[in-house]
């Protein structure tokens, strides 16, 4: 009988850290490839992205063994000591998978931090060890949709090129959006045959047992959004749709940058009807969801193919429509006229948005639609356990060395 697959995933966080949307599908990865027989280790850091106690250096957990490599908290102490900690986090990862006994079959590493892949590939170097590279934001094109920096900047040169030669040394590379899996081909120059798109899935074991239903519990129409209030979100756009429509409720759950911009408008101009929170754990984050009417994603523009928000296959799991603020070229846009689970509005149009949401509580068997709608495709064909399927199906290939580039 053949030994299982030995995977060793590579991400920034892990469990218990899973506040961040990478921490908590990297996680979730793990747990469902243990449970198809696949042998798992995680190398992550060990750190808290939210505070509090440090966890343990090494610990087994659902049958993952979990390694924790030091890196400094400087998350908040502005990019350049940012950027100092992840390389020495990266080289920590390094020096314990080049001086470890025994070696993986294949390694799944991801863009968190943006140099981790740098580890991957001295493995292969050295070790001959294959990895699947796994893309959930795209950098430095992210920066440069962002419009942080300029094309002409180091940096951005320095790190196109680094990402330039992770891409092509990765035995495959893991793109969860089709726009994305485009970009990569476009502008890194990457063949068809290296490039895989595998949606993140919608996790619907841990939210689908809520149900499906067509309006909340409360007794008001209820929106909901929760992630990061990131620098260069829509959130004025959600405000003065707010302001539109009295009679909905809007709940704000998370924390960042312009968090501190939504609590001045609310109190500034008394706009009662949106309540903010910070964020939930997994059974209040479950509770949130199930007694929202409709819940937002918001994606900043010219990041389409940068990025894929992962809290848009929560919404699904939980029955949810969802009205996504972005560019109708993006994977969310693409899934939900697809699956005809909710609508795309653009960036900046605090009208359209308003209109959505009045639509939709004007007819409630339309919110019913799309409601079953974004329940089946949870279960189906945008399933976290079809996503994780053909991930462990693209790494035993990769293992193997049967894939063709």
């Amino acid at each position: 009988m053949p030994e299982p697959l030995r995977v060793c995933l590579l991400n920034e966080f892990f469990y218990p850290d899973r506040m961040t949307g990478t921490g908590n599908v990297v996680t979730d990865l793990g747990v469902r490839l243990v449970a198809r027989g696949v042998k798992v280790e995680a190398v992550c850091a060990r750190l808290s992205y939210v505070g509090g106690e440090k966890p343990a250096r090494k610990e087994s957990w659902q049958g993952i063994r979990i390694r924790r490599v030091y890196e400094p908290n400087w998350n908040r102490k502005g990019t350049a000591l940012r950027t100092l900690g992840n390389l020495l986090f990266v080289l920590g990862v390094t020096l314990f998978l080049l001086f470890r006994r025994r070696k993986p079959d294949v390694v799944f590493v991801t863009t968190a931090p943006p140099f981790l892949p740098l580890a991957a590939r001295l493995l292969k170097t050295f070790r001959r060890v294959p990895f699947v590279y796994c893309i959930y934001d795209l950098e430095p094109d992210r920066v440069l949709g962002l419009g942080v920096l300029p094309a002409s900047s180091l940096f951005v040169k320095m790190m196109r090129r680094f990402q330039g030669k992770a891409l092509r040394s990765a035995d495959r590379v893991l793109a969860i959006g089709r726009c994305m899996a485009g970009r990569l081909k476009s502008g890194y120059g990457l063949p068809d045959s290296k490039v895989a798109f595998i949606p993140i899935g919608a996790d619907v074991e841990s939210l689908g047992s809520k149900g499906v239903k067509p309006t909340s519990l409360a007794s008001r129409f209820q929106v909901a959004y929760s992630g990061n209030f990131g620098r260069y979100h829509d959130f004025d756009g959600i405000l003065d749709a707010a302001r539109a429509l009295p009679d909905v409720d809007f709940l704000l759950v998370g924390k960042g940058a312009q968090r501190a911009h939504v609590e001045e408008r609310v109190r500034a101009e008394g706009i009662s009807n949106i309540e903010l929170k910070d964020f939930l754990d997994d059974d209040a984050y479950a509770a949130m969801l199930a007694r929202a009417d409709v819940c937002l994603v918001t994606m900043e523009k010219g990041l389409e193919g940068t990025c894929v928000p992962s809290k848009f296959y929560a919404y699904m799991a939980a029955g949810k429509p969802t009205i996504a603020i972005v560019d109708p070229t993006c994977e969310v846009a693409l899934a939900l006229a697809e699956q005809d689970c909710g609508v795309a509005v653009t960036q900046g149009d605090s009208t359209a948005l308003a209109e959505s949401i009045r639509t939709l509580l004007a007819n409630p068997s339309r919110l019913t639609s799309m409601s079953k709608n974004a329940a089946i495709a949870a279960g189906g064909l945008l399933s976290r356990e079809k996503s994780v399927e053909a991930i462990q199906a693209l790494l035993m290939d990769v293992a193997a060395g049967t894939l063709v580039v």
